[in-house]
């Protein structure tokens, strides 16, 4: 059986259904538990991993991650806010309207 999470697409701003390594975990009450990182899949124990940003159960909480993973994930979400700041198109400023009676 496959664990399915949700896996945040930073760009279209929408959960989609992503398929877990083996031995991805949530919660470890021994830290020195050995685990799969939720993207790469790389074994490590859990007290290492770091929280997901983009990983969630069906709560909205996150899987462990490997600190690579975790840095390629604070890169996107950076790039996706860059990108949303940016505009489309320049806009031109408005000219002030002329007005005889505040002369």
């Amino acid at each position: 059986m496959q664990n399915i999470a949700k896996k945040w697409d930073w760009e279209i701003k929408e959960y989609k259904d992503y398929i877990l390594p083996k031995g991805a975990s949530i919660f470890e009450e021994d830290t020195d538990k050995e685990v799969s990182c939720a993207s790469c899949g790389i074994r490590m124990l859990f007290g290492g991993t770091y929280t997901s940003n983009s990983i969630h159960d069906e709560t909205g909480f996150g899987y462990g991650v490997c600190r690579e993973c975790h840095s390629e994930e604070v890169e996107e979400r950076e790039k996706a806010r860059e990108k949303k700041q940016k505009p489309l198109f320049d806009m031109p400023k408005p000219k002030p309207e002329y007005n005889p009676d505040y002369e």
